[in-house]
Order: structure tokens, then C-alpha cells, then sequence
């Protein structure tokens, strides 16, 4: 089996008329709690193991880097085996880093290693206020030199020092706070993180570096101690369930009528993640290790976005689908990304009834949703487009959706498991990415 799957051209043809999805699915690791724990595996005495790790492009892009300089790895079935088998064999990370923003993880590897680090820039979704200068305070707080060339970076001044760092994470991030929590955890001595994120994904981070021996020490609300480095190699550890995909999958049954069996969330995610779904009169069986959700939305409902234990915004756009068939007004405020609506005028032009005001999105559900032509930008957003593909009334094609591939673990096929009609269009005899669903139950 491949690592991840590789679409000829990333585009998507979704045929016409609604079906009720339905079955059962695997949700995989979570994308974000999975890079940083990939990094922090890798840096351990004797390495570590992690299972459940998603078989994404981001992480494809993780343990390459991690490879250039000098690590060992072996993904199989999920399971992780990674560790440092030499000095760095280069400092410059290569253009693999571009893809994906949680590469800057890497860096954390790289310096604790004792390697100077040139990088030609970080990729990922490109949103309205992400950027780089929260991680840039955070490295020069460890006493390293960070020099911006153009879209990339040189760092050196190593090795790292444990001190206080203001990490002054924005409302809802992660990679600042994880970066800064893996330096401290491997440098010698006690580091005073202040102004942390507390997102579930570095809750878990920290919850493994504990399990390696480090202590992690909370000073107040938004500040941590972190007294390293790793006295031992934890036992292997699995990684959480990742609460968008589970989500995404969710918000795709019930969008078309259907139902769909999921694994449970961990508790602390669970009830900000099922709040939509309560509101919107969805029917929810909770089990000992799974839960089904089934649809249709017979409520009109309302989300605001946020840092935890908000509703997350990469949860967001999937729900659009939902909201674009529940009956009355529904609203979705994002507090995170203001800009996270730009795939939205592409489904308005093809019937979606709905308006853009500042940050928050107004949709009006039951409108003639006529299908077209639509492209693609970031991870999220290209699900949105997918799961709105399934609801509209025509074929639908989505084009440029390579960004699917950085977070799931191959979206159309897994709905294709639920009944969906979705097929890759292909420039060598192959079809498009085409949606087509079949009639949605009442």
C-alpha cells in the first residue's frame, strides 16, 4: 500500500442527484497532534514509536525532512519507528518544507541536534494573519539567531538555552506553543513558556513528553515550566483521534440524509465537536467505542469559532454542507481566520443561498443548488467544496484540490465507502474528481 494517495491531476467530478451516505469509516490520527509527536519521537534517547499516525502528505513531508537530518524511520500500518541514527547529515531542510506548515517542528530537531539551519520557507494554508513571527520570537527566545532571506530563513547561534520564552500564542494556535514546548523539553534546565496555546494537540504533546520523564509543570492558565531533557524512550504511543476528520465525515452523512458510524472522540473533544450536530436535531448513539450520527439537520443551528473549548475553525467549512440543507437561517462566525470565506462566493454562484458579513456567514438551507465548476485552495476549504459536491443537484467539479492529501487520509475515497459517487478526472484516459450522490432520504 502507498503511502498516501496520489491523484493524477488533484481534480474531482462529483455526479449529480443526492444519496444517503452510509456505513462505517476509520477516522485516522490527528494531522496536528501527529507532527509535533513525530518530532518529539525522533529526539528520544532511543528513539520512539508512535501508532495511529496518519498516512497524509504532511507527515510523508515530516519524516523526510527528519531523514536529511540523519533520522531513521519506518511507517508500517500506522505504526511509527523513528530515531536519530547519526549527526545531521545537512542543515539545509529542502523545498519538501514548503509544503507544509508543520515543518517548522523540524527546526526544533535540527538545532536541538546541533545542526545550523538555512530553510527556503514554510508552507501551508496561506489564511489572513498566519505567519512566522510568533516562531521566530520563540527560537530567538532560546537564545538561537534567526535570519529571514527572502521567504526563507537561516538559523544558528546553537545549541538551544533554556530560559523564558514568550511565546504569546494567537487565539486557537498550535505551532508556536508545540514549538516551543519540544525545544524546552530536550534543552538542559528549566524554561518558563508563557502566553501558551492549550488546544488539545498540545495538550497531547505535553501529556507524551511527561511519559518520557520531562517535567511539565502548569504556572497558571497560559504558562508552563518545562524542566528537560527526556530521562528515557516512553512506551509506544497512539495518536488521538483526529477530531476535523471525524467531523468532515460526520458533516457529510448528515448533509445527505444518511448516518455513519465513527470511532469516539476523546472526552475533552467531544462535546465542542458534536454541538452542531445536537442543535441541528441530528439523531446520536453513543457507544462504548463508537458513535453513530445520522441525518438529516431538522434544525437550523449556529456556530462560533474559537480556541478550546470553542468550536474549532478547521471545522468550519465542512459544516457548510449541513447548513446549505437545514431549514431556516444558520450562521458560522469565525473568530480565527476572517478570511476563511473565500470558497464560499464559488458555492453562490452555483445556488447556495447565503451572504458574507465581515467574519460571519449567513445560509439560508433548501435552496436549488445547481452544481458547477469550482477550484480549490486550502485543506479545509477544499473539503468544503467536496462535501457540497454531494448535495448539489448536478455534477459538480472541484480542480486544484491537492491540499485534501496534506490532512485526510484520501477524503473521496472514504466517502466513496459511504456510497458516494466521486471519481478523480484524470489527463490520461482516467475521470475527473466528479461528485455525484444519488437521492437523499426525507
Amino acid at each position: 500500500m502507498s503511502f498516501f494517495t496520489d491523484h493524477a491531476t488533484d481534480d474531482f467530478l462529483i455526479k449529480r442527484t443526492r444519496l444517503p451516505l452510509a456505513g462505517e469509516l476509520v477516522v485516522e490520527g490527528s494531522k496536528n497532534a501527529a507532527l509535533p509527536l513525530i518530532v518529539a519521537a525522533s529526539l528520544m534517547p532511543n528513539g520512539g514509536k508512535l501508532r495511529n499516525v496518519p498516512r497524509i502528505a504532511d507527515v510523508k513531508v515530516q519524516i523526510a525532512l527528519l531523514k536529511r537530518l540523519g533520522a531513521t524511520a519506518e511507517l508500517k500500518k500506522g505504526v511509527l519507528d523513528i530515531a536519530f541514527a547519526e549527526w545531521g547529515k545537512t542543515s539545509e531542510l529542502g523545498t519538501e518544507a514548503l509544503m507544509s506548515r508543520g515543518s517548522v517542528y523540524v527546526i526544533a530537531a535540527a538545532v536541538l541536534r546541533g545542526s545550523r539551519v538555512v530553510i527556503p520557507g514554510i508552507g501551508g494554508d496561506r489564511l489572513q494573519g498566519r505567519d512566522l513571527k510568533r516562531h521566530f520570537a520563540v527560537l530567538r527566545g532560546f537564545g538561537l539567531d534567526v535570519r529571514e532571506q527572502g521567504t526563507g530563513l537561516e538559523i544558528f547561534g546553537l545549541p538551544p538555552r533554556a530560559g523564558v520564552v514568550d511565546v504569546n500564542d494567537r487565539p486557537g494556535g498550535i505551532t508556536p506553543t508545540a514549538l516551543a514546548l519540544l525545544i524546552a523539553a530536550f534543552c538542559d534546565g528549566v524554561s518558563d513558556l508563557l502566553g501558551i496555546s492549550r488546544e488539545p494537540e498540545v495538550l497531547e504533546l505535553a501529556d507524551y513528553l511527561r511519559s518520557a520523564g520531562i517535567e511539565i509543570i502548569d504556572e497558571g492558565p497560559n504558562r508552563l515550566r518545562v524542566r528537560g531533557p527526556a530521562a528515557r524512550s516512553p512506551d509506544i504511543w497512539s495518536v488521538s483521534v483526529d477530531r476535523v476528520a471525524f467531523g468532515t465525515y460526520a458533516a457529510a452523512a448528515v448533509a445527505t440524509g444518511g448516518h455513519v458510524r465513527l470511532p469516539r472522540l476523546a472526552r475533552a473533544s467531544w462535546n465542542n465537536i458534536i454541538s452542531p450536530f445536537v442543535e441541528a436535531g441530528c439523531s446520536i448513539k453513543e457507544g462504548a467505542s463508537h458513535v453513530e450520527i445520522k441525518g438529516p439537520p431538522r434544525y437550523a443551528f449556529s456556530v462560533m469559532t474559537g480556541p478550546f473549548p470553542m468550536f474549532p475553525s478547521d471545522l468550519g467549512p465542512p459544516l457548510i454542507s449541513m447548513m446549505a440543507v437545514a431549514p431556516g437561517l444558520c450562521r458560522l462566525s469565525e473568530t480565527i481566520y476572517p478570511d476563511r470565506f473565500d470558497h464560499v462566493r464559488e458555492l453562490i454562484r452555483t445556488g447556495l443561498d447565503a451572504a458574507i458579513d465581515g467574519a460571519t456567514l449567513h445560509v439560508r438551507g433548501g435552496g436549488n443548488l445547481t452544481g458547477g465548476y469550482w477550484r480549490a485552495t486550502g485543506i479545509r476549504e477544499s473539503a468544503a467544496l467536496v462535501l457540497s459536491g454531494l448535495i448539489h443537484n448536478r455534477e459538480s467539479r472541484v480542480f486544484g484540490a491537492s491540499a485534501l492529501r496534506r490532512g485526510y487520509e484520501d477524503l473521496p475515497a472514504k466517502l466513496r465507502d459511504l456510497g458516494a459517487q466521486i471519481f478523480d478526472i484524470g489527463e490520461s484516459g482516467a475521470d475527473p474528481l466528479m461528485i455525484r450522490p444519488g437521492r437523499r432520504s426525507s
